[in-house]
């Protein structure tokens, strides 16, 4: 952009060298914008899909946090353009699990249905109040991938609700 501003300012012989240098640098940012999106697909999706990458995701958090996480898949997979984001929401919240909920067990639930995909993660820790704005990048993070996808976020914490004196 700058140097398209700045073309408007010099002469019709410099106008070829700038236009030349304008499309350079174009292309140079169209092409770390690519590998910046390819870095962000999950290696987990090259040779898998989404219900084996979660499969292997579950196993790889209870061998490193300790946490019994269990995996159900029901449906039929169906190969979607947002796979990638339900894994990393995944990777969140199991995260967000293993570091603050004082859980000991997960279940993670991929359906597949007509109308919708629904990626359901449970645990038995401690709760959060989901309105409270938090300093980290788990939940905003979270929050606006499910608003890339078209989707709908649904927190639901039992334990939070049982300390305030509400209905669970």
């Amino acid at each position: 952009i700058t140097q398209l501003e700045a073309a408007s300012d010099i002469t019709a012989l410099d106008h070829t060298t700038r236009l030349r240098l304008v499309t350079t640098t174009a292309r140079d940012a169209l092409g770390e914008a690519r590998r910046a999106v390819h870095a962000l697909a999950s290696p987990r999706l090259d040779d898998d899909d989404l219900s084996t990458a979660l499969t292997r995701l579950v196993h790889q958090i209870t061998e490193s946090s300790g946490i019994d996480v269990k995996f159900a898949l029901y449906g039929e997979p169906t190969p979607a353009p947002y796979d990638a984001h339900l894994l990393r929401i995944c990777q969140e919240a199991l995260s967000n699990v293993a570091h603050h909920a004082d859980a000991s067990r997960v279940m993670v639930t991929l359906d597949y249905s007509v109308e919708e995909v629904r990626l359901d993660i449970r645990d038995d820790g401690c709760g959060f109040n989901p309105a409270f704005t938090h300093s980290g990048h788990g939940l905003p993070g979270i929050r606006q991938r499910i608003a890339d996808s078209g989707g709908v976020l649904e927190i639901e914490t039992y334990r939070m609700a049982a300390l305030l004196g509400l209905p669970a």
